[in-house]
């Protein structure tokens, strides 16, 4: 199933509580066998290198 997760801050790097529920929610709906697309606000330049 195609999910789409709209979370209020970026979720990168983990650095707070409300980051750290967004990852925890978006792995348990990955772990299920979803596809998830996410859609957050982001303030500035983020550099990233994930590995998923």
């Amino acid at each position: 199933m195609k999910l789409c997760l709209l979370a209020p801050r970026f979720p990168f790097p983990e650095n707070g509580g409300d980051v750290v529920r967004i990852n925890s929610i978006a792995r348990y709906l990955k772990g299920k066998g979803n596809e998830l697309i996410l859609i957050s606000f982001c303030f500035g330049e983020i550099k990233l290198k994930i590995y998923l």
